[in-house]
């Protein structure tokens, strides 16, 4: 995992979240996982999830494709979502109130 991702102040649920995943991608740098899934494992409930997902999405740390399946006969059924982890090349700057945060915590700055 990219060091620069402690810049971007993720919060802690969001950064579990993009950690299973890069887990889950391994050097694929994709991986269809079950929102269920994820939240058993990160030990959150589902719509923790699915917001974590959509701000990890709207961020650019993620890309996301909706699964179906066809069915016989008519329709499709939802499946796991695929989810693509994005270069830090593609990350969105950090939000406003993390560069007012104190950096004290930097190696730099002691």
């Amino acid at each position: 995992m990219d060091s620069s991702i402690f810049r971007f102040g993720l919060t802690p649920i969001q950064f579990v979240v993009y950690s299973y995943l890069i887990y889950c991608a391994g050097n694929r740098c994709a991986c269809s996982i079950k929102l269920q899934t994820i939240a058993s494992v990160c030990e959150c409930s589902r719509s923790s999830v699915k917001r974590a997902l959509n701000v990890l999405r709207d961020r650019g740390f993620i890309d996301i494709k909706g699964g179906a399946q066809k069915l016989r006969g008519k329709g499709h059924r939802q499946t796991c979502n695929r989810y693509y982890c994005l270069d830090s090349s593609e990350w969105k700057p950090p939000i406003e109130r993390w560069s007012m945060r104190s950096k004290s915590c930097s190696p730099h700055n002691q």
